[in-house]
């Protein structure tokens, strides 16, 4: 197909870094009309490459032209090498501008970036050595020998991040979709009143705005809501109900969850985005949190439940 069509298709990868995050952070803003910008170089090298074959097919190519053309394949490897430098940071930006973003309650809380953030940084990592083997290969004529292994490893990172991002979007969609359904919860069996003001705040707090589905809800942030130090609202747990600040936490997690599984309309939901939703920052922890409290991995509970509604 080169023999025909020069398509630059490295100079998609700026453009499709900057949709790919775009979407995955904000599925429902589309990109503004100024970053729709960014394919205009791939258009324009896509055109300059067919001009090229064009020109090669009638015969009429000169030695200046060649030349010509070849000076415009190393400012197409330049512009790209910016663009992708330009979109890493730019990217990078944006993802840590939304995961700082402190939700209210705790039903719009974050999703997990970390992988995000640590692909970009790897993406960006790369990009930098890159950029520093082709400016060597440019101007110094110097051919790095491990200039090959840094193109599969780039390529890794972007088909990883494709992998990745689906399998996350596809779960922030399970999660959405849980998000939406109305489901009563219980009251957990740990403590239904309290004496002390505080923990009747606290208490407010859990079964009215649901903190504990913010998986990154802790001890400090929850004793600064109510004002006092976390010291103090740790020994109020103890001294009026004898539990523990996470075991608190966890029985309201625990009880969203069998909310959740023993609904029958949540059967087509992953036990991941079950666990996520009820406030669990993994699986693990919910799996395992879930067992000491029931007797039962989550799935097993759900069986039963299903086992006896029918």
């Amino acid at each position: 197909m080169y023999a025909y069509v020069f398509l630059p298709i490295a100079r998609l990868a700026p453009a499709l870094l900057l949709l790919f995050v775009k979407t995955f952070l904000e599925p429902n803003t589309p990109l503004s009309r100024k970053q729709w910008y960014i394919f205009v170089p791939f258009v324009i090298f896509f055109l300059a490459g067919l001009v090229f074959k064009i020109v090669k097919w009638t015969g009429y190519t000169t030695v200046s032209f060649n030349n010509f053309f070849a000076d415009v394949l190393i400012v197409q490897e330049l512009v790209g090498l910016v663009m992708m430098l330009g979109v890493s940071v730019y990217t990078l930006v944006l993802t840590f501008r939304y995961s700082s973003k402190k939700s209210k309650t705790a039903s719009q809380s974050i999703r997990g970036l970390l992988w995000l953030k640590v692909t970009l940084f790897l993406l960006l990592f790369g990009t930098v050595l890159w950029g520093y083997a082709v400016l060597k290969q440019l101007f110094f004529s110097i051919d790095l020998k491990w200039f090959l292994f840094l193109w599969v490893a780039l390529a890794f990172l972007i088909y990883w991040l494709g992998y990745a991002g689906r399998y996350k979007f596809e779960l922030w969609l399970e999660r959405k979709k849980i998000r939406q359904s109305v489901v009563k919860t219980e009251k957990p069996n740990e403590k239904d009143t309290w004496e002390n003001p505080h923990l009747k705040q606290l208490e407010k707090l859990m079964k009215e705005d649901k903190l504990y589905l913010d998986s990154q809800l802790s001890l400090e942030s929850v004793a600064a809501e109510l004002g006092i130090s976390p010291s103090h609202l740790s020994r109020l747990l103890n001294q009026e109900g004898n539990i523990g600040f996470a075991h608190y936490l966890n029985a309201f997690r625990v009880n969203e969850a069998i909310q959740l599984l023993g609904n029958a309309s949540f059967n087509r939901y992953t036990m991941t985005a079950i666990g996520l939703e009820s406030g669990f920052n993994s699986k693990s922890a919910f799996f395992r949190i879930f067992k000491e409290k029931t007797g039962q991995s989550p799935s097993a509970y759900q069986k039963n439940q299903l086992v006896q509604t029918q």
